[in-house]
């Protein structure tokens, strides 16, 4: 994008995307500070419990680095330049995995699509990037009520389910974002988009473990910092177990996975 693009205009690719009364700034490219501590505080803030959002030091900071080296991050922005949605795609390069490391919209404005039209810029950076798989996080619809103040996790679901993901069978914990924060057990969802990378079929798909355990590897390196022979507890010993000797990890559409817990 050219600093700040209407988001009727092009995208890398040359697809369009959605009209909207909404700007979109790459934070990427051009980096502002004052965007990113509106996007922390009005919308990462707002959607996210403290322990599943790294701290407004961890953006700023990443903003700070060579553009090759800092995450993706597009956010929409209404006429008078506040922040009102945002995405971020974090690279992991052995694994060639794009983790969507946040999706979110301001709560007054949930359930408007703009999250919607902010996937659409994914597909361009897993292009960029060659990726294997596009994962995200998301907390089950069964957590406990704290998340819902967070936003409707069965909405987000939903919102995966338009997006064609699909929930993973293994058991998942989010890495510590910093010290001061706790692991947090969540659902893996995947988008894949690597044929070679994934086997796919019409009713069934499944996951490389390998690809996984790497990813792994990669995202607790990157948040809890390098422990080379050092165990990184439980949690991660459970994920690395369950991968470990498996050919891949099974699959199932998001929109089953509700049908399975009760959200038709």
């Amino acid at each position: 994008m050219n600093g700040d693009a209407r988001a009727e205009g092009k995208m890398t690719n040359g697809q369009s995307i959605p009209k909207t009364e909404y700007e979109m700034h790459d934070l990427t490219q051009f980096p502002d500070m004052r965007l990113a501590h509106d996007f922390y505080e009005s919308v990462l803030a707002q959607s996210f419990p403290r322990d599943e959002r790294e701290p407004l030091r961890g953006l700023t900071d990443a903003l700070s680095k060579p553009p090759e080296s800092r995450p993706r991050i597009v956010l929409a922005l209404d006429k008078r330049r506040n922040v009102v949605a945002g995405i971020v795609g974090e690279w992991y390069p052995h694994s060639r995995v794009l983790l969507i490391a946040y999706l979110a919209t301001r709560p007054d404005l949930r359930g408007s699509g703009i999250g919607y039209r902010l996937t659409k810029f994914v597909s361009d950076w897993a292009l960029e990037r060659e990726s294997a798989l596009i994962i995200a996080e998301i907390e089950p619809p069964d957590r406990s009520p704290v998340a819902e103040d967070y936003g409707d996790p069965v909405a987000r679901l939903r919102l995966f389910d338009r997006l064609r993901g699909r929930v993973l069978d293994m058991p998942y914990w989010q890495p510590r974002l910093s010290p001061d924060r706790n692991r947090v057990p969540l659902l893996l969802v995947a988008f894949p988009i690597d044929s070679d990378a994934c086997d796919q079929e019409e009713s069934e798909m499944s996951i490389p473990a390998d690809v996984i355990s790497i990813f792994l590897g990669e995202y607790f390196n990157a948040c809890e910092g390098e422990e080379e022979g050092v165990t990184r507890g439980l949690e991660y010993s459970t994920m690395q177990n369950f991968l470990q000797g498996a050919v891949s990890v099974s699959t199932m559409p998001v929109k089953e996975y509700l049908r399975m817990h009760g959200y038709d």
